[in-house]
This record gives C-alpha cells, sequence and structure tokens, in this order.
C-alpha cells in the first residue's frame, strides 16, 4: 500500500515538475533548485530524481 501510495504522490510531482517547465520554462535558470522543489511541494532529492528522469 505504502508502494502505491508513494508512486501516486511521485507521479503528481512529475507532472507538476514538467507543468512547471511548460509554463516557466526560462526561470529554471533563474532559481535555485531549493526554491523550485519548495514551490512544489517536494524534497530536493525528489526534484533530483524526476530531473535525472529525462
Amino acid at each position: 500500500m505504502m508502494e502505491r501510495i508513494g508512486g501516486t504522490l511521485e507521479e503528481k510531482a512529475q507532472i507538476a515538475y514538467h507543468k512547471f517547465l511548460q509554463a516557466h520554462g526560462p526561470l529554471l535558470q533563474r532559481i535555485s533548485l531549493a526554491d523550485l522543489a519548495s514551490y512544489l511541494g517536494i524534497t530536493q532529492v525528489s526534484l533530483s530524481r524526476i530531473r535525472a528522469m529525462k
């Protein structure tokens, strides 16, 4: 059950990250990854995992 919940949360974070990129892509160069993770409501570790999945 925990894997399913974790997978759902990670999937939502991936969608949120990709929506952010589409809407505000150039801004990514100007903000810190810590700020972006906070904005998305995820940890920096989770953000790093999402970014590595490209």
